[in-house]
């Protein structure tokens, strides 16, 4: 699935001088019409991860009935290209956008009871992985 994002990304620019906005203004749902899962682009975020004063796409994509099964993020590179800069892939997801973060929260499968949470933030040219801890119920 990341190939296949990669690989549809490239086809999508940016408007010279891209406004902080511009990536709403994208069609986003094209980019997913051969991906499993059904983007919910109602439930889209926006934020600037990487400081650019250019907006970047938080996108959850469904599992098909069974929750948000995967959280895509999207960004313009230097030539203006819109790029993937996450895809992080789970059951039952959420997510949440705020001061530059982003947190993704998952259940723990079985009989555990708690979730674990996992916080990206933009470091050395990319999004990464900052924290990640296991939280009891």
């Amino acid at each position: 699935m990341v190939a296949l994002l990669l690989a549809i990304a490239v086809c999508s620019a940016a408007p010279a001088g891209a406004q902080r906005d511009a990536i709403r203004h994208v069609a986003l749902k094209q980019l997913f019409n051969a991906a499993p899962g059904e983007p919910e682009l109602s439930r889209a975020a926006y934020a600037d991860f990487d400081g650019d004063g250019v907006e970047e796409a938080v996108i959850p994509l469904s599992a098909g009935g069974r929750g948000t099964g995967a959280i895509a993020v999207y960004g313009f590179d230097d030539a203006g290209l819109l790029r993937p800069l996450l895809l992080h892939e789970g059951h039952a997801l959420t997510f949440e956008v705020h001061d530059r973060k982003l947190t993704i929260t998952e259940p723990v499968a079985g009989a555990q009871k708690g979730h674990t949470v996992m916080i990206y933030g933009w470091k050395g040219g990319a999004l990464v992985l900052l924290d990640k801890r296991a939280v009891k119920d």
